[in-house]
């Protein structure tokens, strides 16, 4: 799903950055039906998940919270990615965020795939 050498680069660049602390958010960019993304929507928020209206609009923006760690990273994305799979939810991309405010600065890791 993530790249290696993507994951990695995105990581270290994260931990070097003063925007940056230990923890961070993943934004899942999801497009789907209306129903389908407000169904996802009530799945992600028990992962703590922010972000998570426009569903009437055919897309929302999900942040996840996450460590600056492979693993972590890798871990959290394969679960949305499992759980966007089985409510029909498209996860267009994903970018690594110092924050909820989408002005902050962030890290893409992932192009468009299901």
């Amino acid at each position: 799903m993530i790249a290696h050498h993507q994951l990695k680069n995105a990581v270290d660049q994260a931990a070097a950055s003063p925007q940056f602390g230990t923890a961070a958010w993943l934004t899942f960019y999801l497009s789907g039906s209306e129903r389908d993304l407000t169904e996802l929507a009530a799945d992600l928020s028990e992962l703590g998940a922010e972000n998570l209206s426009g569903a009437e609009g055919g897309f929302i923006y999900a942040k996840v919270p996450v460590e600056i760690k492979s693993l972590s990273i890798e871990a959290v994305a394969g679960q949305v990615s499992r759980l966007a799979e089985q409510h029909n939810v498209l996860v267009d991309h994903i970018d690594l965020d110092s924050s909820t405010d989408v002005t902050y600065q962030f890290f893409c890791l992932t192009g468009a795939h299901r």
